[in-house]
């Protein structure tokens, strides 16, 4: 196959639970130009420049022109095969593969929608999303074996790590703790803040343990907000760089999160995880790995979020019900 584009459709952690994938296509297809195109810009840094695709880019556009310029270049690029990811919305993700020309174009066909595909793959929703994305790409014959995930950090990415660990007068012997307070737009998936300033006041007590509280561009209130009421912890809030913020969270011991991207790519690069989940389906987003840990409350009503559709519920009680102890606790265990 000479051209092979794939479609990601979702956030940072799908294009991390899409990594396994993508590395198996790039071994069996190692002479064709793979491009990926993306829902939104950011998760394309995961695997920007890291040689396992040739191109990139996303698919967010204004205004008529830059939709036409875009619809040009995704008919431009010719490929042979499209694929689209587990999180793919049928009908759009076949329609986009569909005007790129290709022959073969395989995805998803939840309620008849993916109409325009030629493969079609049935999918259990009892399975996580790596999962779901490598029996998408097994069908035309990319190996299942492989399940390890993917975060591209560069030389000078570690070199801005390093420096910046060494500035903050962090030492080897410290036990890090990152922790993510974030989603900023998505409340339904955040454990309340003060839980998270009690904990970190629990956490400060252990000895040699230190805290980074991470957040991106728009979380600063959230972040400032711990630093204020909780002495002798360190912020960092990421600019664009996304690279630069997972070579950071590689240099921690454990981290600590709600379902958010940052909690996903301290999967990727192989830290302990400890992941506080409320309303979503955890079995197929969860920290993908054995050494993560994920609390949640077995609730009648829990998991009731469904793709596509906004979490209705007022109160959160899955939530609520997770208490400082019990992610102290957890945490413990790794300190």
């Amino acid at each position: 196959m000479r051209k092979i584009l794939v479609q990601l459709w979702g956030g940072i952690g799908d294009m991390i639970w899409l990594t396994p994938s993508l590395v198996a296509l790039r071994k069996k297809f190692p002479e064709s130009e793979i491009t990926v195109i993306s829902q939104e810009t950011t998760p394309l840094d995961v695997i920007k420049d890291s040689g396992i695709v040739n191109k990139c880019f996303s698919l967010n556009a204004q205004g008529v022109l830059e939709k036409l310029k875009l619809l040009k270049e995704i008919i431009g690029i010719k490929p042979d095969i499209a694929i689209s990811n587990s999180a793919s919305p049928c009908f759009t993700s076949s329609f986009i593969s569909f005007l790129s020309g290709a022959k073969i174009r395989i995805g998803q066909n939840r309620k008849g929608r993916g109409l325009l595909n030629t493969i079609n793959v049935s999918l259990c929703n009892n399975i996580h999303e790596v999962e779901a994305n490598s029996k998408i790409f097994s069908s035309i014959g990319v190996p299942t074996d492989s399940k390890e995930l993917f975060m591209y950090i560069s030389k000078q990415d570690k070199a801005f790590a390093n420096k910046w660990i060494h500035s903050h007068k962090i030492k080897d012997k410290d036990f890090l703790i990152g922790i993510h307070p974030g989603p900023k737009r998505k409340y339904a998936k955040r454990w309340d803040i003060d839980k998270f300033v009690e904990l970190c006041k629990l956490l400060k007590k252990e000895e040699k343990s230190k805290i980074i509280i991470f957040g991106g561009p728009d979380e600063n209130d959230l972040v400032q907000y711990i630093c204020s009421r909780v002495n002798g912890i360190f912020s960092y809030v990421g600019s664009s760089n996304l690279n630069q913020t997972a070579a950071i969270i590689s240099k921690c011991c454990l981290f600590i999160g709600n379902d958010s991207g940052l909690t996903h790519i301290a999967s990727a690069v192989e830290i302990p995880v400890i992941s506080i989940f409320g309303p979503t389906v955890f079995w197929q987003v969860k920290p993908y790995g054995e050494k993560h840990i994920t609390i949640r409350k077995d609730l009648p009503c829990s998991p009731c979020y469904k793709v596509g559709k906004p979490i209705r519920c007022k109160t959160l009680e899955c939530l609520k019900q997770i208490t400082v102890n019990e992610v102290f606790e957890k945490a413990n265990q790794f300190i």
